[in-house]
């Protein structure tokens, strides 16, 4: 059973090789990035693992390969074109579209994919959130725990999670809880950024041994900067309840001054917890501890030659890190 990973990519070398050291040890048969920016360092690092193939989606790829009159601008485009493509040309017998900071936990995941029925087209599979544990140690960019978000109705969330956290959060998320789906190729199914798109319509399973743990902010300074950006391009104002929690982030930070200080204030309340939060959330099923090593899993591919260390991570996207 030969499984494949494909990711659109933009992210620095070493978050890169982490991700592909994180699949190879789980025995990945082949990994296509699309490289959205070239670097000459994601060549040296991942041009000697033999799973990885690396794609420059440049201009002349989306016009004279993709056949489309120009490189898309929006990311959701480009991933869904990079998803078409790579489901035409990987020789895989599933696919799992991720993003480079959404690692797979799962024992033996070839196995798991060879024991689905065969009418079974596509294998959802839910996402946890990476939380910081307050006064844990911080060595790498994936240290942390997994947070799940707090089911049933808000006020059910609100008890549990207090009400600042509730009203900046989605049941405890502050990114998507729509996970991510492992896929069936040649059987003529078009891959969303979720799952299979709804034309020709796939016949889809909930996974209950897999899941995708997504670390939505590398660090704090990483976090703080994807809101501060996100503020600057005047993103969600459109009212939509789906995003209202991430509205509700922008305006927090904006009219404390909007500024980097007002961020991490504000990022320490949502994504450090306090020994009895996180003491009620692991009682309420609701956290655990990171089910994936990537920093082994980087260490044993690359040894000493990818730094892991948040500050080093901050300065590879030019960000300085906070105190």
């Amino acid at each position: 059973m030969r499984w494949g990973v494909v990711s659109t990519v933009a992210e620095p070398p070493e978050l890169l090789a982490a991700h592909a050291a994180h699949y190879v040890t789980m025995g990945v048969s082949e990994i296509r990035y699309y490289l959205d920016r070239s670097d000459p360092r994601i060549n040296e690092l991942l041009g000697r693992v033999p799973q990885v193939h690396l794609i420059g989606a440049d201009e002349a790829f989306y016009t004279d390969i993709v056949g489309v009159r120009r490189k898309p601008a929006a990311l959701n485009r480009k991933q869904r074109f990079n998803a078409e493509h790579a489901v035409r040309t990987m020789e895989v017998d599933w696919l799992l579209h991720v993003d480079a900071d959404e690692f797979l936990a799962a024992e033996e995941f070839a196995g798991l994919l060879s024991a689905l029925p065969d009418d079974i087209d596509s294998l959802h599979i839910p996402n946890g959130e990476r939380v910081w544990l307050r006064d844990a140690p911080v060595d790498t960019i994936f240290d942390g725990a997994l947070l799940w978000q707090v089911p049933g109705p808000p006020r059910a969330a609100r008890r549990l999670l207090g009400d600042e956290l509730a009203l900046f959060t989605d049941r405890g998320f502050c990114g998507h809880a729509l996970g991510k789906s492992v896929t069936r190729t040649g059987r003529g199914l078009s891959l969303g950024l979720h799952g299979p798109r709804r034309e020709p319509p796939a016949r889809i399973a909930e996974s209950r041994e897999a899941k995708i743990c997504h670390f939505d902010g590398l660090t704090r300074a990483h976090w703080c900067a994807k809101l501060m950006r996100y503020a600057a391009q005047g993103m969600y104002k459109d009212g939509s309840r789906a995003q209202s929690f991430r509205a509700r982030q922008i305006a927090e930070v904006t009219e404390a001054g909007g500024d980097g200080a007002a961020a991490l204030a504000l990022h320490d309340k949502l994504r450090v917890l306090g020994p009895e939060l996180a003491d009620a959330l692991r009682q309420a099923g609701c956290l655990e501890p990171m089910p994936c090593d990537p920093a082994r899993a980087t260490a044993a591919l690359f040894g000493g030659s990818v730094d892991l260390r948040p500050e080093a991570f901050d300065r590879s996207v030019g960000l300085s890190s906070p105190d």
